[in-house]
């Protein structure tokens, strides 16, 4: 039988960000794209996992409300969300981007 100690560290242990990208991208992409955008506040791991999910649905007002929760807003020019998805499809294309 596991001592106290063991479960407590077992329960506390963050096991997912240890999987490799690819798996993470496939379990994100049953995710909203809104759902899987808050997950780069989880860890610096996860912070840019969310733009490799290769069916993410960009809609201009649904990330607004997203970008207006995360802990820095981004900054709303007149094109930001122009920006914004030209950033994700060029990282999208760069292999390794994110390790």
């Amino acid at each position: 039988m596991a001592s106290n100690s063991t479960l407590r560290k077992s329960r506390n242990e963050d096991r997912i960000s240890e999987l490799p990208d690819a798996i993470l991208c496939h379990i994100l992409s049953f995710f909203s794209t809104r759902e899987a955008v808050k997950t780069s506040i989880l860890s610096h791991r996860w912070k840019n996992v969310w733009a490799s999910v290769p069916n993410l649905d960009f809609d201009e007002y649904e990330l607004a409300y997203v970008f207006r929760t995360l802990p820095q807003p981004v900054r709303y020019e007149s094109d930001w969300f122009a920006q914004f998805v030209n950033r994700t499809c060029t990282s999208q294309s760069m292999p390794g981007k994110h390790s």
